[in-house]
């Protein structure tokens, strides 16, 4: 009945709209994995070496964010170990593009939804240190909006030096139109990004 299917669609789909409730690391975890995999990834749907592989990856992407919080002295270069560390999990099969992806949505969820244990990885310095997470949506608001160049490849098949760059144009193009943005918190990439990627119509 087209009743049925109506209802078995918006359940299917329904965590990709709503801000569905996470309340451990693994909840953080698994939705930033499907923001990362969701259209790029090519391992079979549903398959065993897909969920192999993404319960090693979690279980990577766990340990790499207990050193985060023991160690936080240099973020960048955590940063970039994490995403080899998934890449290797992966035997090559996921870029560099993909494994930001995953690493960044992750902090993202683990911030907004105040996974209890994770509090203390927010400080004001490592807020201002993070990255945006950044999609189709992000790259077109901030070159609409502040004429950032757009990588000539999609964020998914991006490479470290590609993603290293865009973060920096991005970085840089917030501080240069500070006297613009009334909001001194927009001019933090993380914050940016938690402000207007919900909203399709920023220019």
């Amino acid at each position: 009945m087209p009743e049925n299917k109506t209802t078995l669609q918006v359940n299917k789909y329904a965590d990709r709209v709503l801000m569905t409730e996470v309340k451990n690391f693994e909840g953080a975890a698994h939705k930033a994995y499907a923001d990362m995999a969701r259209r790029t990834l090519r391992i079979k749907e549903n398959s065993k070496e897909r969920k192999v592989l993404k319960e090693q990856a979690t279980e990577i992407l766990r340990q790499a964010v207990e050193d985060l919080k023991n160690d936080s002295s240099d973020f960048p270069k955590w940063h970039e170990k994490s995403c080899n560390a998934l890449i290797a999990c992966y035997g090559g099969q996921i870029s560099y593009g993909q494994a930001q992806k995953w690493l960044n949505m992750l902090l993202k969820y683990l911030y907004v939804y105040d996974v209890k244990g994770y509090e203390t990885l927010f400080s004001p310095e490592r807020i201002a240190a993070l990255g945006m997470p950044v999609d189709s949506k992000v790259i077109e608001a901030l070159h609409r909006k502040y004429n950032v160049k757009r990588p000539t490849a999609g964020w998914s098949v991006w490479d470290r030096n590609t993603y290293r760059a865009y973060q920096a144009a991005a970085r840089s193009a917030l501080q240069k139109n500070a006297s613009d943005i009334e909001n001194s918190d927009e001019q933090i990439p993380f914050y940016w990004e938690l402000i207007h990627w919900p909203d399709a119509s920023v220019t």
